[in-house]
């Protein structure tokens, strides 16, 4: 007796059509998901900085989308959805091309050999448009995929791989608010010791946060500049294990202050960036250090 693969495809029942926008949908959804807050900032600059928290979910429900239109997991659902998410990505990245300048689509995070110029984007997304209404009208000439049941669970444990990666990868755009507030009225003043006429640059972070590390070049290029008289690091962790590798590693030329979990009543977002003068706290920043020239601008 012979038994069926349990991803067998008739090659001849294969939607063409479906088949190749589902492919784009998974390759656009794996590469942003290497790095979810790129796609985040890319929210951001289209003009739309309170949806960017949305990101992770735009690149999971892509991947999933993308996989159902492969399978051909309900054409009569998953095209129409596809073809309005794809004509409504299109109206945003125009609205960011007219109004905010914006050439990039981010629709490949990282991958920027993927990411073509407006003109082609529109004529890749018209294409896109047309496909995926020749998959709904073709939709009964193909069929469904025959080992449904196998191939959900499929895209099921995808997407939780998938998941993991992007809420590994995501962060929150950088936001700053200048204010000015007195550092003895802020719990920032248990952790570090001022002086009135001397401005100060503190970095909490962890070490164990990739976004953090990823912002040590920066912090020790503003310890280089006159941006601040003394930056200071305020790491959550006092394994000297951690701390030995970390100095290793990255060669620090600022002071470190180690703390363990009393620095959660500071903040449990890292990294997190202050900016102090005249004991006051003049700027606060979430998200990677910028380069010193970035932050300089905040602080104009």
């Amino acid at each position: 007796m012979l038994h069926r693969p349990l991803f067998h495809i008739e090659m001849k029942k294969i939607n063409p059509y479906s088949f190749f926008v589902g492919l784009l949908f998974v390759v656009s959804a794996l590469a942003k998901a290497f790095d979810a807050a790129a796609f985040a900032e890319t929210i951001v600059r289209y003009g739309f900085p309170r949806f960017s928290f949305l990101s992770p979910f735009i690149i999971i429900t892509e991947f999933l989308l993308g996989c159902l239109l492969i399978l051909r997991v309900k054409l009569r659902y998953t095209a129409p959805l596809a073809f309005f998410m794809v004509l409504f990505f299109t109206l945003m990245y125009s609205y960011a091309l007219i109004f905010k300048g914006n050439e990039d689509c981010g629709c490949f995070g990282k991958f920027q050999a993927l990411n073509t110029s407006p003109l082609f984007l529109y004529i890749r997304n018209a294409l896109l448009l047309i496909l995926l209404l020749f998959a709904y009208l073709k939709r009964e000439r193909y069929g469904s995929f025959s080992s449904r049941f196998y191939g959900l669970a499929f895209v099921l444990v995808g997407a939780g791989v998938l998941s993991f990666f992007v809420g590994y990868t995501y962060q929150e755009p950088v936001s700053y608010k200048t204010a000015h507030i007195s550092l003895h009225d802020s719990v920032l003043g248990e952790f570090v010791e001022t002086s009135p006429d001397s401005t100060y640059l503190v970095f909490a972070f962890s070490y164990v946060c990739p976004h953090c590390l990823n912002s040590i070049g920066n912090l020790k290029e503003c310890a280089r500049f006159p941006i601040a008289d003394k930056v200071i690091g305020l790491a959550l962790g006092d394994s000297v294990m951690e701390n030995r590798f970390f100095r290793k590693v990255f060669e620090p030329n600022f002071v470190i202050h180690n703390h363990r979990n009393e620095l959660l009543r500071l903040t449990d977002k890292f990294p997190r960036t202050y900016y102090i003068r005249h004991d006051s706290i003049v700027l606060q920043l979430s998200g990677e250090l910028p380069c010193p020239f970035i932050l300089s601008s905040y602080l104009d």
